[in-house]
């Protein structure tokens, strides 16, 4: 009951940013500035007081593991998707490509983040962000790649952003007396700062999903979805929740990986499939449908494999 009670505010704040666009209160013009501050100040000032002083990331090896972990899963993800795109319906040789990496990638930002620090607390979002810089390596390379398309900026420029700057920075100032030394006025600054994110990237989702969700081929490529849901809801979860419970990790990466596990397809490969010649649809058909498909199946992943985490450890 406390995971569905920590998953349900969740979709209550994307709701109200759906319902804020509704009344065109929240306005488009409005986006590019939010997204802006959002990725750029905010959601760094919340990685940052999440990974300094955690006694999580005191472990050199769960620093290291993390990431590498975020970046397999990921790739195995994609790399999943795409081999099982013809199968699963994606007509298109240049569209399979987008359904690997919009059916592959989870949503490892603001979906999980709540559930993580509702449930486990600092110690486990700190980790859950190391975890993410791999996470977002994989996106941009294997993904990347996956996309079969070029333009835009190198790849190396791409991972060159704020937040990923947040991670090193905090683990660098973790290096000094575990991150004891940092004053506390701005420490607190930066926490207040933080808090902000999560509000304002879920209503953005809820806006964002508003404004596309009348360009999606429900009926059309009912296999498409049916197959994406089957992939993205169903087998990686078992995926995940193996690695969790058989892999040596420590406890709050156990945990992180399973509230990965139950998450949908991530919001970004819709961009990713704008920006570089993929089928920008079939990622909105993916997303839309495996973030509301994770209603009935969020809570269910997460319980059962914390059921087992506790069993076997």
């Amino acid at each position: 009951m406390n995971i569905l009670l920590s998953i349900l505010p969740i979709f209550g704040v994307m709701g109200l940013g759906w319902v804020l666009r509704r009344v065109d209160f929240l306005s488009r013009e409005a986006d590019d500035t939010l997204f802006r501050l959002s990725v750029n100040v905010l959601y760094p000032c919340l990685i940052f007081d999440s990974i300094l002083a955690n006694p999580a990331l005191r472990d050199a090896r769960t620093v290291l593991t993390a990431p590498l972990l975020g970046f397999a899963l990921a790739s195995l993800g994609i790399l999943l998707c795409r081999i099982f795109a013809a199968a699963g319906g994606v007509k298109q040789k240049e569209s399979r490509g987008t359904f690997g990496i919009a059916t592959g990638m989870f949503n490892w930002a603001y979906l999980p983040l709540p559930i993580v620090l509702a449930n486990f607390g600092k110690p486990a979002a700190g980790v859950l962000f190391v975890f993410s810089l791999g996470v977002e390596v994989a996106m941009w390379t294997v993904g990347r790649i996956i996309l079969s398309s070029s333009g835009g900026e190198p790849v190396w420029r791409r991972l060159l952003n704020a937040p990923v700057a947040a991670v090193f920075l905090a683990l660098a100032a973790n290096a000094i007396v575990q991150g004891s030394w940092f004053p506390v006025p701005l420490r607190d600054m930066i926490h207040l700062l933080g808090m902000a994110s999560i509000p304002i990237g879920l209503m953005l989702i809820g806006a964002s999903f508003f404004d596309y969700i009348g360009e999606v081929r429900w009926i059309s490529q009912g296999r498409v979805l049916a197959s994406a849901l089957i992939l993205r809801l169903g087998l990686l979860p078992l995926v995940f929740i193996a690695a969790a419970l058989f892999l040596p990790l420590s406890n709050e990466l156990r945990q992180v990986v399973i509230v990965q596990a139950a998450m949908p397809s991530a919001v970004f490969p819709l961009v990713m499939a704008r920006l570089y010649g993929g089928d920008a649809p079939l990622a909105l058909l993916v997303i839309l449908g495996t973030t509301l498909g994770s209603l009935a199946t969020m809570s269910l992943w997460i319980q059962w494999g914390l059921g087992l985490l506790e069993k076997l450890y």
